[in-house]
């Protein structure tokens, strides 16, 4: 498989291979679309990082965001009705006017259960869903927001099922991958599984983050037994169908979703319309979060650009995983991007990753904008 860099991402190809020289027992790859073409596809290191999958934790929710966003489209699911009109069980525990547009913006304050839950029982999803159901929200509904980190994937699942009675990966292959097969899936396909590499930490989450204190809404997030990122992939998260952090792919995969999704590719549209995207991509909520020690910004499901992770600015949506990966769209510059890595250097995106997102952004906006020449950033980049 080759390498491409097509004008004008030399610069930014250059700036990839210092990070990479500077990280060389770190497996590197970035993947970009614009205007539905694949300009920039490299990568570096060990483990041929070109080929490899790595999992992808919490870049999986992009998923998430665009089922959500399909069933908007279809007129399937309005994000400004109420959730127990689809879920009727949900009305419980003060929750009867909870719209889906709090729910699925991390505004809901059902960031856990009473008693907590596991990753089994996040995969079983039928119990901690009826569990969800029944539980009162840690805050008022709308008045402050926090990381649903795992149960955000449980209420879309559920809304999922009532409106069209698919799982998300039954979905997600159906309406999203069929026909392209791009490298990015709810669980691994045992065929594809040669593939796989485990992901490694350069550190101890305690080095970072303190211990979350018995009983915080960071344990509550967080649930118990989470998979360990150092370790093997669980073969139950492999299998199964977690839609909040149970993904697998590369670079040249999460931009190709993104780009399916939101961009579209050089032989079809965009599975989204411009008036879904900017209805999932819209801020609804940014600050200081109630779960992590950082501040957040979100629009429906995704993430939007915020102090941390601002992608490339204005108008991009996407979502960031716990070991370094980072996948978005900014349909107003025709981005798609992707980005892995397989040591961590943070818990969320990869530093090295939202500089070239940055770079890039700024380069298109160049480019659109007739401001400087791409030709030029790009020589003065490199």
């Amino acid at each position: 498989m080759n390498q491409i860099v097509s004008l004008p991402f030399e610069g930014v190809h250059g700036q990839f291979l210092r990070i990479a020289e500077s990280r060389a027992d770190t497996p590197l790859a970035l993947a970009v679309y614009v205007d539905g073409e694949l300009v920039l596809d490299v990568w570096a290191g060990p483990d041929d990082p070109g080929t490899t999958l790595r999992p992808v934790f919490s870049s999986t929710k992009g998923i998430g965001g665009a089922i959500v966003g399909m069933l908007v489209q279809r007129n399937l699911l309005s994000l400004d009705e109420k959730v127990a009109t689809y879920w009727p069980e949900f009305a419980a525990a003060g929750k009867s006017e909870l719209d889906v547009r709090t729910l699925l913006s991390h505004q809901a304050g059902l960031v856990g259960v009473d008693g907590g839950f596991a990753i089994a029982d996040v995969l079983e999803h039928e119990a901690l869903a009826q569990r969800l159901a029944d539980q009162t929200p840690y805050w008022v509904p709308g008045t402050q927001h926090g990381y649903h980190a795992l149960t955000i994937g449980v209420l879309i699942r559920e809304l999922l099922s009532r409106v069209d009675g698919r799982t998300p990966k039954q979905f997600y292959e159906d309406e999203i991958r069929a026909g392209s097969g791009f490298d990015f899936t709810i669980g691994c396909p045992r065929s594809e599984r040669a593939r796989l590499r485990p992901q490694r930490m350069a550190f101890e989450p305690s080095d970072l983050v303190p211990p979350p204190a018995p009983g915080s809404l960071l344990e509550l997030a967080f649930g118990r037994g989470l998979p360990n990122v150092a370790a093997a992939p669980d073969p139950a998260v492999l299998d199964g169908d977690m839609m909040s952090a149970g993904g697998f792919g590369n670079a040249r995969g999460l931009a190709a979703f993104y780009a399916t999704i939101a961009t579209g590719l050089s032989d079809r549209p965009p599975l989204l319309d411009r008036e879904t995207i900017d209805a999932v991509r819209t801020e609804l909520a940014t600050g200081t979060d109630a779960v992590l020690p950082v501040p957040t910004a979100f629009g429906v499901v995704f993430q939007v650009p915020g102090p941390i992770i601002a992608m490339a600015g204005p108008g991009s949506f996407g979502h960031d995983g716990a070991a370094g990966s980072l996948g978005f769209a900014n349909p107003d510059l025709g981005l798609a991007f992707g980005w892995v890595n397989g040591t961590s250097i943070g818990m969320g995106a990869d530093p090295d990753g939202l500089t070239l997102a940055h770079e890039i952004g700024q380069l298109l906006r160049g480019e659109q904008g007739g401001e400087r020449d791409a030709r030029a950033l790009a020589e003065e980049s490199s």
